[in-house]
């Protein structure tokens, strides 16, 4: 299967997202402050995780799920924030 420039860069990208996430995952287990900003990169992820799919596996029925979950992650994320401040 042949990628072009946009695909490699896409899948380059939630790579990148997959491995921020975890290590923010890890270090939100230390400092629990850091599990907003662990949220946040869990919807990023999940929203790269749809464009990727819909872009490259054109599997059209996950890529909504990933996007529920990546919204329904940003309302959390929001919902803790208001909490902290």
């Amino acid at each position: 299967m042949e990628k072009n420039k946009k695909e490699e860069t896409a899948l380059f990208i939630q790579v990148v997202l997959a491995f921020v996430t975890f290590f923010l995952a890890i270090i939100s287990i230390f400092v629990p402050d850091m599990l907003v900003v662990t949220q946040l990169f869990i919807a990023l992820l999940l929203f790269d995780m749809a464009y990727n799919n819909h872009l490259l596996y054109h599997r059209l029925w996950v890529t909504p799920i990933y996007i529920a979950t990546g919204i329904f992650m940003l309302f959390l994320f929001g919902g803790l924030v208001m909490q902290i401040g």
